[in-house]
């Protein structure tokens, strides 16, 4: 029972402490006054990663445990492995969009958004990669380790898609989706046993989309140096208002992807790794 209320008591010091960093990003530059926007965008995304690491080496010291059993550490590998992760998700989005440009689903138009406005969101969507990462794969990941690494991976994508239950334009497969998205970032960092590489493929996946290709962030309004016009009528091949995150697309891919990097972790023997984590 002792273990179970630590438990309990690290869970909540973790959401109060996520709850205030996602809080951080937006309210800093407000309160900044004339500080250049960039410059206050990439403090909000500082304090934002500054909280939840907060929160996260709290519950650890509740539970008796270090970063290192939520898979957060800082080896001379993990730039290496963040930049990895980086080109992971450029690809894995590039292989969902591409198509649906080729064949006329989606058309690619000039739009009147500076570089400005586009570095502001690389650092919303650097403070949204590593919050999200380090709670889902790092904190509620790793504790269901104990079940296994399969189990682990699936549970923690399902927590990961209802996350975005009340995301604008969202759908069931959207849902499936996200939950699928999740699988892609967890399996990558079985694969690459490392956290920063699924933080990694979560900056770009969000930031190629939203700032570049103008296309909704599930389900957000979108401002990118492009604008993407949807052209077809058909829903499951365009995503609708949450844009290609609701499209059997993206469906197809990451779940291919997912595949791919599972298997990987196997031939690495990463996953017997993960699977001794938690109980180590």
């Amino acid at each position: 029972m002792k273990k179970i209320g630590k438990g309990m008591a690290a869970f909540v010091c973790v959401i109060i402490f996520a709850t205030a960093a996602m809080s951080a990003y937006e309210i800093l530059p407000s309160t900044l006054g004339n500080v250049n926007s960039t410059v206050a965008s990439m403090l909000g995304a500082v304090l934002s990663i500054v909280l939840i690491l907060a929160g996260l080496l709290l519950s650890a010291k509740i539970e008796g445990k270090t970063l290192a059993d939520y898979g957060i550490s800082w080896s001379k590998r993990e730039p290496k492995k963040l930049l990895i992760g980086l080109l992971i998700g450029i690809g894995a989005f590039l292989m969902v969009v591409i198509p649906l440009y080729l064949l006329k689903v989606y058309e690619l138009n000039t739009s009147h958004h500076s570089w400005e406005k586009i570095v502001n969101q690389l650092f919303l969507f650097i403070a949204v990669g590593f919050l999200e990462e380090y709670l889902c794969r790092g904190f509620i990941q790793h504790h269901l380790l104990r079940f296994g690494p399969y189990t682990a991976l699936m549970l923690t994508s399902i927590i990961f898609s209802l996350l975005h239950l009340g995301n604008p334009g969202i759908t069931p497969l959207a849902l499936i989706n996200i939950a699928l998205a999740g699988t892609l970032m967890g399996s990558v960092m079985y694969a690459l046993n490392s956290i920063h590489a699924a933080v990694g493929v979560h900056i770009t996946w969000n930031w190629i989309q939203g700032a570049i290709f103008g296309i909704p962030v599930s389900g957000t309004t979108p401002s990118g140096y492009f604008s993407t016009t949807i052209l077809s009528n058909n829903q499951l091949l365009t995503g609708g208002d949450f844009g290609v995150e609701g499209s059997v697309a993206c469906t197809i891919i990451t779940f291919l992807l997912t595949v791919n990097f599972l298997i990987i972790a196997l031939k690495n023997r990463n996953w017997g790794k993960f699977a001794e984590r938690w109980d180590r």
